[in-house]
């Protein structure tokens, strides 16, 4: 895991998924393999999403095709 200003990175084991982190702010984009994901709420497809908390949030990862993730904030 890279922590960078504005900027998360990790690899993960498999390509197919699932994460969970508690951030200080919600993520502008969320990458997989240097592609796109969406907001998605529904996380038995391919997607993230954001739960707020006071003071950040949890954000869900799910993704299918790749293992490179980029979390923008």
């Amino acid at each position: 895991v890279k922590y960078q200003p504005g900027l998360i990175e990790y690899l993960t084991w498999d390509e197919n998924s699932n994460e969970i982190l508690h951030l200080t702010a919600k993520p502008k984009t969320v990458t997989v393999n240097g592609k796109p994901i969406v907001v998605n709420a529904d996380l038995s497809k391919e997607g993230w999403s954001w739960q707020p908390l006071q003071g950040g949030g949890i954000l869900r990862v799910f993704h299918t095709a790749g293992n490179s993730v980029k979390i923008i904030i």
